[in-house]
């Protein structure tokens, strides 16, 4: 649900991953990236986050018809009761920083 609605509402979700070939295609030389990914603890706010997201992508969600309110419900309860499990380890994004030089 999250990937069909983000993308449908024009996010690009690999735009992190592609930017050392973006910057490449975009005539930088010396292009090099680094990855961050970070975990969050029981309790942290941005441990749900994409559930979060998918709450604001609900009207996305039902004009594509791509669920309806019960199983939104349903979803976002299981995902929030497997988040709130300590032994869950949630790593929701991963953070890519890209730079290259100007020829």
């Amino acid at each position: 649900l999250f990937r069909d609605s983000f993308t449908r509402a024009g996010a690009d979700l690999c735009l992190g991953r592609r930017l050392p070939e973006l910057f490449r295609e975009a005539g930088l030389a010396d292009v090099g990236a680094t990855v961050y990914a970070t975990s969050y603890p029981p309790g942290h706010s941005r441990r749900t986050v994409i559930p979060d997201l998918v709450r604001s992508l609900h009207p996305v969600i039902l004009g594509l018809g791509l669920a309806g309110e019960r199983e939104l419900a349903d979803v976002d309860a299981a995902v929030r009761a497997h988040l709130a499990d300590s032994r869950t380890l949630i790593m929701p994004h991963v953070l890519v920083t890209a730079w290259g030089r100007k020829p």
